[in-house]
């Protein structure tokens, strides 16, 4: 649908999947700062650090946060996809 922001996001570490479906933000570090990624953004790689923050509605769910070390996010026609090094923690 073409004015919907949602987009589809892909979470995951060498062992394990650990997110797989749509969401309205994610919020990450690099080395410049702290940045969003939103429905229709461009085409995007970057390293990345710290944390990962999904917001999965617009309603009022928790978002989720992953606590890493580092990772790499990869955005490419609406889809992103996040390959973590470690996970530290998950927290709803």
């Amino acid at each position: 649908m073409l004015n919907d922001p949602n987009f589809k996001i892909t979470i995951r570490s060498r062992s394990k999947l650990h997110y797989q479906g749509m969401a309205v933000s994610l919020t990450s570090v690099n080395n410049t700062g702290k940045f969003d990624i939103l429905g229709y953004h461009a085409n995007f790689i970057s390293l990345i650090k710290d944390y990962v923050l999904v917001v999965t509605s617009t309603e009022s769910a928790s978002p989720l946060r992953f606590d890493i070390t580092d990772g790499v996010i990869y955005v490419d026609n609406s889809e992103v996809h996040v390959y973590l090094n470690t996970v530290e923690n998950l927290k709803h």
